[in-house]
């Protein structure tokens, strides 16, 4: 007999813990945001957050039926049903004890803490509780201006790879004096699965809030600059799809400006030309002190592609010869002087010079552009003639520039 008793007690002393249940352990991680406060009186509060894993169903009410709200931005939900897997389950207190009393009963084959954390309720912040541990949504629990010491809990689940959202809203879920929790089913542990118990803990220290409200700050995006009247323009401009848009939202940038040679080149322009310089144009900052010369630079490199292949269409041609003359035939030149001039001044006066070099082209063709093109500006070179001796015209524009000087 005494063996046998020494025995048992050995036996007894051998014995090896449970196994573990097939869920990794995870500590749920708490964030919070800042809101406004509008009636929120109640005192800030202390929550206690724990993850379980554990092999029965506990009792409590399908979570479709506990919400008053079920919102997502893709599609409408089907009759009110979640996306949550079926069987997910809200229990509030009264469940929530009944799970305590008799389901686990501290069995640690039957339930198994996975994690937890301390989180806080304050006026002015939205506590965030991410279990961690997947099929668990992320948590927000929200104060209610209309029933003082009251949270809501929004459980925000996700798909698509987090493309498409929904919101599932419980309200009153737990308040000041009652707990609340989530459970979820999952295959491994069935007919058991993941349970978040956020259970109230008394009033929360003072250095505790101010601790909440620093991460708030510290998660919060950077605020948002609202955009000038002209930004929002060329965030039309370019995001406009057809000639019809962009034809009318590239000319409403350049035309309070006054860009003359850009108005015109616009409305002569084809789609495919309308395309090119869309980019360059609002590519740059539109509240820039010179975004009018910003815009017609981005306006001649977009067309310098079209104009090294000689691939504008007649109407385009004859604007781009308008206002830029023997110019608008050099893509090389062209190219050259918008990237050496800091504002419109400059490329007016790099155009005219442009010109002047021009005057003593091989060809007469290039001459005669050029030479119409000073004379419509009246900057003609007296007895300048294109098709002329050689010698007579050099000597013609000798004597032009050297007047310039001279009148300088």
């Amino acid at each position: 007999m005494t063996f046998h008793i020494a025995l048992a007690g050995a036996l007894a002393g051998c014995r090896t813990a449970p196994p573990r249940l097939p869920i990794e352990p995870a500590q749920p991680a708490v964030a919070y945001e800042r809101v406004a406060i509008e009636h929120d009186l109640a005192p800030a509060l202390k929550l206690q957050v724990q993850t379980y894993a554990v092999t029965d169903t506990p009792t409590g009410e399908a979570v479709a039926q506990a919400a008053s709200a079920i919102v997502r931005d893709r599609g409408e939900p089907f009759r009110g049903r979640s996306r949550l897997p079926i069987g997910s389950r809200w229990l509030r207190a009264a469940d929530l004890a009944t799970w305590r009393e008799r389901d686990g009963h501290g069995d640690p084959e039957r339930e198994q803490l996975l994690g937890s954390a301390e989180a806080v309720s304050a006026p002015g912040l939205v506590t965030a509780i991410q279990p961690q541990r997947a099929p668990l949504p992320l948590l927000r629990l929200e104060r209610v201006d209309d029933a003082p010491g009251a949270l809501d809990a929004i459980l925000m689940s996700t798909e698509d790879g987090g493309l498409s959202r929904e919101a599932l809203v419980i309200e009153h879920a737990l308040n000041l004096q009652a707990a609340g929790a989530l459970f979820v089913p999952v295959a491994s542990l069935a007919p058991g699965g993941l349970l978040v118990v956020v259970t109230p803990a008394g009033p929360a220290e003072e250095d505790e809030v101010t601790a909440a409200g620093a991460l708030a700050d510290a998660s919060a995006p950077p605020p948002v600059v609202p955009a000038s009247p002209r930004a929002l323009a060329w965030r039309v401009a370019r995001d406009a799809v057809g000639a019809r848009n962009r034809r009318p939202a590239l000319l409403a940038l350049v035309t309070p400006m006054q860009q003359t040679r850009a108005i015109d080149v616009l409305v002569v322009a084809d789609e495919r030309a309308l395309m090119d310089v869309t980019a360059p144009m609002t590519a740059v900052d539109a509240d820039a002190a010179d975004a009018g010369w910003q815009l017609e630079r981005g306006l001649w490199r977009g067309l310098l592609p079209r104009l090294e292949r000689d691939a504008l269409t007649p109407a385009l041609r004859a604007t781009v010869t308008r206002h830029l003359g023997a110019l608008g035939s050099d893509a090389a030149a062209l190219s050259l002087l918008l990237e050496t001039c800091d504002d419109g001044g400059r490329f007016d006066a790099g155009i005219l010079e442009e010109n002047l070099i021009a005057l003593d082209d091989r060809s007469a063709a290039v001459r005669t552009t050029a030479h119409t093109f000073l004379q419509r500006l009246g900057g003609a070179v007296p007895g300048y003639d294109p098709m002329g001796p050689r010698d007579g015209r050099r000597a013609a524009v000798r004597r032009h520039r050297r007047a310039i000087e001279e009148a300088r």
